[in-house]
């Protein structure tokens, strides 16, 4: 591809969508990992708090149980009040 095509190309692809370089997918895309990166860190503290009564590993294992329950929670949060 020669520098003007290029050029023409990448102007192209900023006036479709904007000068932020993202589009209206991308956004939704970028709010959904969000979503789900905050619900997850949150129940991950939460089964962490709550296994660290018992142990470690016990705080290890309900930790990760609950960040999988953020993952969906996360999504669901997504697709059902944000998009």
């Amino acid at each position: 591809m020669q520098d003007a095509d290029f050029f023409r190309w990448r102007l192209s692809g900023i006036l479709e969508t904007g000068l932020s370089g993202v589009d209206g997918n991308r956004k939704r895309i970028h709010v959904n990992k969000l979503c789900i990166f905050v619900a997850m860190t949150i129940l991950g503290w939460v089964g962490w708090w709550i296994g660290s009564y018992i142990g470690f590993m016990t705080a290890y294992v309900v930790s990760g149980i609950g960040s999988l329950i953020g993952v969906y929670l996360g999504w669901r949060i997504h697709r059902d009040y944000l998009s």
